[in-house]
């Protein structure tokens, strides 16, 4: 079954044939983890999709997610970061 084909069925409740796979990453899993990351995705390859051209990158709202504190995204639901990148690299 494709993956277009999994995930229409799902939205419609009509039996596909596993649930749709989506893996988030976070910045810091990319950074430390890409080979294993690779590895899980070409075992195990992703479902759902995104149209290109929406990238967030460099989109200042966007990037406060990654930061230490509150962050607030388009739908109200807010998120408190309690560590950074940085803290992260430094140890």
């Amino acid at each position: 079954m494709s993956f277009r084909e999994r995930v229409k069925r799902t939205l419609t409740f009509s039996y596909p044939d596993r649930p749709p796979r989506d893996l988030w990453i976070l910045p810091i899993a990319s950074e430390r983890y890409q080979k294993q990351i690779d590895a899980i995705l070409k075992e195990f390859p992703l479902d759902i999709r995104f149209a290109t051209g929406l990238s967030t990158a460099g989109d200042p709202a966007q990037e406060q997610r990654w930061k230490v504190g509150n962050f607030t995204d388009e739908w109200g639901c807010t998120f408190k970061n309690v560590t950074s990148n940085y803290a992260l690299k430094s140890r």
